[in-house]
């Protein structure tokens, strides 16, 4: 895995210009090993770096793939405004992919994996916590299509609520993640200087190949739909993020296949969070910085299409029916398909209208998940409630 970033650097350093189609190819295998990289560095640094640190830099580096090639984008826009609904594709496509293909085909393996005996996975009570953040982020997310507009300080809002986010769970008893594959092969390494030096020197090459990949793949998505007739929004919205996402969903399988689902669902809820604040938080931020630099007539705000306004609406009733589901810190293998089914279906059925009609599939469901059991359900989020006090 270490190995495939080696070409597209190589091609960099003699200046080489391939096809466009090819630069996809090539940056977007580049990204995904990165991903790998920075996932099993991150996991082998627990056993060096303490608390604290660790968390807030697994936080981080969870993001980081999809983050480079969302800003990229978003720095692209501040320049030629044309890019802005790009960035909002990456984003949107990143968010519904994470609960429509990794949440629910993590339930799915569990059940196989079981034989059917286990046909629900619950997470830790310490992500009640989770389930609130990600309740208040998707109902101030519905305000953005409202507003037509994303600004900084929305950035600045949902930076802060990612950064509550950090404080609050380094009160909570950490919980171990069982370290697996090569992370473990690293973490195992002696003397500890080597042990360090290695993940150390692994974070650095695989942001560096990100760094040098997220412009010229995301640039090339766009050229390789429009000489392809193919649209450069859908190419954008879920190549992009799948380039991006499939390390983290390949370790939280793992987790399922290993019989131990819980962590595994954790590390994916985990992950929402990050994409749900930090993700979309950066987006008007890095915008307004490009314009900066540019030296553009300057919005002050980054704009937002009839389109780009129904995907983020769309987006927000997902994680809406998605939260309502998992309030009660389990999700089972009927919920895990109505997710997998409600996604499969739209995403084969890309036109306006039909965006209206999931986004009111969903939060009709939510309504309906929440009003089934209200007892149950009232009983739920006042514990997500006590758990965002305290």
């Amino acid at each position: 895995m270490s190995l495939v970033p080696i070409p597209w650097i190589a091609l960099k350093i003699f200046g080489a210009e391939p096809s466009p189609i090819l630069i996809s190819l090539i940056t977007g295998l580049t990204i995904f090993a990165a991903a790998f990289l920075l996932t099993w560095a991150s996991e082998a640094a627990e056993r060096d770096v303490t608390g604290s640190l660790i968390i807030a830099l697994i936080a981080l580096i969870a993001v980081l793939p999809e983050y480079a090639v969302d800003s990229t984008l978003a720095w692209s826009a501040g320049k030629d405004i044309s890019f802005a609904p790009y960035a909002i594709a990456n984003m949107t496509g990143a968010n519904r992919l994470l609960i429509g293909i990794g949440w629910a085909s993590l339930v799915f393996l569990s059940a196989l994996k079981t034989k059917g005996h286990k046909t629900s996975v619950q997470i830790h009570p310490i992500q009640r916590l989770d389930c609130g953040i990600l309740a208040i982020a998707t109902l101030y997310a519905f305000t953005i299509p409202l507003k037509g507009f994303l600004a900084w300080f929305d950035g600045l809002l949902l930076g802060g609520l990612f950064i509550f986010y950090l404080v609050k769970i380094l009160r909570f008893p950490r919980v171990e993640l069982e370290i697996i594959g090569p992370a473990k092969a690293i973490s195992e390494i002696e003397p500890k200087k080597c042990r360090v030096a290695v993940w150390v020197g692994l974070m650095a090459y695989a942001a560096l190949a990100i760094a040098i990949s997220a412009e010229p793949f995301a640039h090339s998505l766009i050229t390789t739909g429009k000489a392809l007739q193919i649209d450069e929004f859908i190419l954008v919205q879920w190549l992009a993020p799948l380039a991006s996402e499939t390390p983290e969903f390949v370790i939280a399988l793992l987790f399922a296949w290993r019989l131990k689902a819980t962590k595994g669902l954790g590390v994916l809820v985990s992950s929402k969070i990050n994409q749900w604040t930090l993700l979309i938080g950066t987006l008007p931020l890095v915008f307004w910085l490009s314009e900066k630099w540019h030296g553009s007539a300057g919005l002050t705000y980054f704009p937002l299409d009839a389109r780009q306004s129904q995907e983020i609406f769309l987006t927000a009733a997902q994680s809406l029916f998605a939260v309502v589901l998992l309030a009660n810190l389990s999700l089972s293998l009927k919920e895990a398909f109505a997710l997998a089914i409600l996604f499969c279906t739209q995403l084969v059925m890309p036109w306006s209208e039909a965006r209206n009609v999931f986004t009111y599939i969903y939060l009709g469901l939510a309504v309906i998940v929440f009003l089934a059991t209200p007892r149950t359900s009232l009983h739920s989020w006042r514990a997500v409630l006590r758990a965002l006090k305290h």
